[in-house]
């Protein structure tokens, strides 16, 4: 076991563990257990009842992660909260190596998926695959996350993976239908 699967905190560990990564893909990915003095740097506030944290720190990204609170906690109207990223920081792509290393041939498909360990764990089985923060995190004013353009997309071959709930909730497809149609307008052939 490497060292940094030995310092991730233990319930970190069984949730990777649970999402199928690989000791080499975490510590290629540099996946970390923040200190609890850290959380505030990382997300801007201290959320409340998180205990610990789970950073994803985002290739090429210059500094920029999303966490995994643990536990999970309410916001204020009630929404159970997972995931955090610090207010005012955009968007951007989950571009694991993998995928990275694809990006400028157009004839090798490319997967979509919403998370971050979706992204890590395609990734890790051979499939090149970016991940989005939350099916509306490749826009933000109206304007495509920036690297999104950096991507070869003409005649690309492009599959969204979206959770199962997306069939049943019409801000998710709406979400998943108006990414597909940016894939298109850059090219690419979009599939869900």
């Amino acid at each position: 076991m490497s060292v940094a699967i030995l310092s991730l905190h233990p319930d970190h560990l069984v949730d990777l563990r649970r999402s199928g990564l690989s000791d080499e893909t975490v510590a290629t990915l540099n996946i970390y257990s923040a200190r609890p003095g850290d959380i505030p740097k990382l997300v801007g506030w201290n959320p409340p009842d998180a205990l610990s944290i789970l950073v994803f720190p985002y290739p090429g990204e210059d500094g920029f992660c999303r966490v995994k609170a643990f536990p999970p906690f309410k916001d204020k109207d009630g929404h159970t909260v997972k995931y955090l990223q610090k207010p005012g920081s955009g968007v951007h792509l989950y571009i694991p190596p993998q995928a990275g290393k694809i990006l400028t041939d157009p004839t090798i498909p490319l997967a979509w998926t919403e998370g971050e360990k979706k992204a890590a764990k395609a990734c890790q089985e051979g499939i090149p695959c970016i991940g989005l923060g939350g099916l509306w995190n490749w826009i933000e004013d109206g304007k495509p996350a920036p690297n999104l353009g950096t991507i070869a997309h003409v005649e690309r071959e492009e599959i969204i993976y979206a959770d199962s709930d997306v069939w049943s909730r019409s801000d998710l497809l709406r979400a998943v239908y108006a990414f597909g149609k940016e894939q298109e307008a850059l090219g690419a052939s979009s599939s869900l």
